[in-house]
């Protein structure tokens, strides 16, 4: 059990310090765009790179094309933290001799997701502390102050109402047993965190997202601009459309969109107009007529590329209202809860006041 524990921290750790898929392709690309074969690229980024852990994915990538492996192949084999996007792209490019612009439009249009996801992520950051500190602030008052309000109400021999009946019992809970019951919420959150990887549930929190008034229009833009750009990706790199569909369908986070790319790459598999085969997608409208364009023209990429300008511009705009929106709100709702716990604590005084 010990032994089992140290070597999944041990994987955790070297995870956690190994360079991301970005670095590794937005360093590798100019060595490939200076002229370097593939293999001296990797040797050369095997010496330099002060990541171990990255240094021995190199190394591992390099044995496995001297052993006769593709690119792609020898990925798979390696402990690159490459996506099944990234290696189906780079083993496509690789074959139609564009390796190189490849690795540089990829390492590009990553970093790109990975500057949305932080933009994202900045915005939820704000709400998640200031629910984090009302917590400790009720918390506090709930654990200092209502004891004292207590011992008032026993001498003055007050009727509680059943707000303030609640607080007292809470505050007893936590008093008496606040070991037991950080336990209990620690339990509770690692079994919820358990839950959500099911799929059946995953899928539920998905629709639920999707469908919030503010969050939703966001996120599925946000799940939209990773759909394009991964598509973009994967037919400039020469991969067929319905291969590139089953690619981006194991890595898009969201259950249904996932299950709809494999569907629309089934239909296009039977013949199916790949443009009608999108419309089934749920994403908004601009995107699909994008796609449907691209299909027509025949410059599918072109504009797939302006989808992904597009929806990063509006995404853009969606983070700054959002953020604009939640701050006042947020601050709005610490008041009322705080307020709340004092009205319930002050309303038997207000009570006897009246009374007297």
């Amino acid at each position: 059990m010990f032994s089992v524990l140290k070597t999944s921290v041990i994987h955790w750790v070297e995870a956690q310090s190994q360079q991301s898929e970005t670095e590794i392709l937005r360093l590798w690309a100019p060595l490939l765009e200076a002229g370097l074969t593939v293999t001296e690229s990797i040797r050369l980024m095997a010496e330099t790179t002060a990541n171990r852990t990255t240094a021995r994915g190199f190394l591992e990538l390099q044995h496995g094309l001297a052993s006769g492996l593709t690119l792609g192949g020898a990925l798979k084999h390696s402990r690159l933290p490459f996506s099944d996007g990234v290696i189906a792209s780079l083993e496509s490019a690789e074959t139609s001799g564009r390796l190189a612009d490849m690795v540089h439009l990829t390492s590009t249009r990553l970093n790109q997701i990975d500057v949305m996801r932080r933009r994202a992520w900045s915005a939820a950051r704000y709400p998640l502390i200031v629910g984090g500190l009302a917590l400790l602030i009720i918390t506090g008052l709930i654990v200092g102050i209502v004891p004292r309000f207590q011992h008032l109400y026993d001498r003055m021999g007050a009727d509680l109402p059943v707000t303030t009946e609640i607080l007292i019992g809470l505050s007893h809970v936590l008093r008496a047993h606040g070991g037991l019951t950080l336990l209990v919420i620690g339990i509770l959150g690692v079994g919820a965190w358990h839950a959500c990887q099911a799929k059946l549930v995953q899928r539920a929190l998905d629709r639920l997202f999707n469908h919030l008034p503010v969050i939703g229009p966001f996120r599925r833009d946000l799940q939209t601009h990773h759909l394009t750009t991964q598509m973009d990706v994967l037919t400039r790199s020469g991969v067929g459309l319905d291969r590139a569909l089953c690619v981006v369908s194991r890595i898009i986070q969201s259950p249904d969109m996932s299950d709809a790319l494999d569907h629309a790459a089934q239909q296009i598999q039977r013949g199916h107009r790949t443009d009608s085969v999108f419309n089934a997608l749920h994403i908004d409208p601009q995107s699909r007529q994008l796609w449907a364009l691209g299909v027509r023209a025949g410059r599918l990429s072109h504009f797939l590329s302006i989808a992904h300008h597009t929806l990063n511009a509006r995404l853009t705009t969606q983070l700054e209202t959002l953020t604009g929106v939640l701050e006042p709100l947020l601050m709005a709702l610490l008041g009322i809860l705080t307020g709340g716990v004092m009205l319930a604590l002050y309303e038997p005084v207000f009570s006897l006041g009246d009374a007297l």
